[in-house]
C-alpha cells in the first residue's frame, strides 16, 4: 500500500534526494547498496524486526537499518567513506513521525572522531536548513540546566523518589534516565537544531567510551529526533558483550531471543583508526524541510501497526 502524494511532493522528494547525494559526493563519500534481507537482525531491544519466511523453512529478517551490513562492508574493504539511502523496516511503530517502512540515511567515515562527525552533520543540516539556529550541549549540561543534577544513578533515583515515582528501586539505569529526560524534551522545540552529546557509559550502546563518557550524540530539529551518531566500538570482545547484554534485555522484555551475529561484532575489529557513523531518518528530514508537522502527505510508506487496527 502506497500513501498517495501530490506531484509537487514527489518532485520535491526527488530534489531533496539530489541535495542529499550532492553533499556526500562532494565530500568524497561513495554511495553503496546493502541487502535489506538479513539472516541475523539487529538485537536492539526496543526495535522489532519483521521476520520473513525463507526457503527450506529458514527464517530471515528485514533490516531495521542498514547498520549491520554497512559496518561489515566498511570492515571488509578499504573504502574510507560510505553512505546509503536504505529502505528500513520496523514493527510496532506508532505515532505521527513513525512508519513501518522508511528511508534511513546512514554514513560512516574512517579516521573520524565523534566531534568531527558532529561538525559534518552540522554542515549537512546547514545546507538544508540555513535559517535554523544550532546548539550543542552535553547530556550533563542538559540535565544540570533542566533538572539540577547530573545523570548518575544516585541523583536520578533521589529526584524520581522526590517526585513520587513508585518502583524506582527496580528500574534499570536507562528507565531512570528516560523517566527524567523525556518530560524535558519539549523544551527542545523552540531551540532549532540541537546536538546532545556524551551520554552516560550505561547508555553507550555501540559507541566508544572515553573518560567515562559515551562518544555518541543525538540530533533534534524543533524537538523532533532526526538521528544519532556513534564514534564506533571497534573491539570485538566489547561488541560481543554489548550484543549479549541486548539479548538479555530482549528476553527480559518478553521478546523472542535472536541470534547474536559474531560477524557483526568483529566487523570493525581490525580497523585501527577511529570510525564514526551517523544514522538519520531521511523522511523526517524531508518533512521538516517541507515545513510539515508530521509525515502525513510527505512520506509514501504505510504504518502497518496503525493502518491494520
Amino acid at each position: 500500500m502506497t500513501h498517495l502524494l501530490s506531484k509537487d511532493v514527489w518532485e520535491k522528494r526527488a530534489l531533496f534526494r539530489k541535495l542529499t547525494r550532492n553533499f556526500f559526493e562532494e565530500r568524497g563519500y561513495l554511495e553503496v547498496e546493502t541487502p535489506h534481507l538479513l539472516r541475523y537482525p539487529s538485537l536492539e531491544p526496543h526495535l522489532d524486526p519483521y521476520a520473513v519466511e525463507l526457503e527450506k523453512k529458514k527464517r530471515g529478517f528485514l533490516n531495521t537499518s542498514p547498520e549491520v551490513n554497512l559496518k561489515k562492508l566498511l570492515g571488509s574493504c578499504q573504502l574510507p567513506k560510505i553512505f546509503e539511502l536504505a529502505h528500513s523496516y520496523r514493527g510496532g511503530e506508532k505515532g505521527e513521525w513513525h512508519r513501518s517502512e522508511f528511508i534511513m540515511l546512514e554514513w560512516y567515515a574512517r579516521d573520524c572522531q565523534m566531534f568531527e562527525m558532529m561538525g559534518e552533520v552540522s554542515e549537512f543540516l546547514t545546507t538544508l536548513f540555513p535559517d535554523i539556529p544550532q546548539h550543542r550541549l552535553t547530556v550533563n549540561e542538559w540535565f544540570q540546566q533542566h533538572l539540577g543534577i547530573v545523570p548518575v544513578r544516585e541523583e536520578m533515583t533521589r529526584v524520581l523518589v522526590e517526585n513520587g515515582v513508585e518502583g524506582v528501586e527496580s528500574m534499570d539505569f536507562g528507565e531512570c534516565f528516560f523517566r527524567l529526560f523525556l518530560p524535558t524534551e519539549s523544551r527542545l522545540e523552540s531551540m532549532g537544531v540541537v546536538f546532545l552529546s556524551e551520554y552516560p557509559t550505561e547508555l553507550s550502546s555501540y559507541s566508544k567510551v572515553k573518560g567515562d563518557l559515551a562518544q555518541r550524540f543525538e540530533v533534534y530539529i524543533h524537538g523532533i529526533e532526526v538521528g544519532n551518531a556513534y564514534e564506533e566500538r571497534t573491539d570485538k570482545k566489547e561488541m560481543l558483550s554489548q550484543l549479549e547484554k541486548e539479548q538479555e534485555e530482549r528476553i527480559s522484555m518478553g521478546k523472542d531471543p535472536l541470534v547474536v551475529d559474531e560477524s557483526f561484532a568483529s566487523a570493525l575489529d581490525h580497523i585501527e583508526e577511529s570510525v564514526s557513523g551517523m544514522a538519520m531518518g531521511w523522511d523526517r528530514l524531508f518533512a521538516i524541510w517541507q515545513g510539515a508537522s508530521d509525515l502525513k502527505g510527505n512520506c509514501p510508506y504505510p504504518n502497518w501497526t496503525e493502518d491494520l487496527d
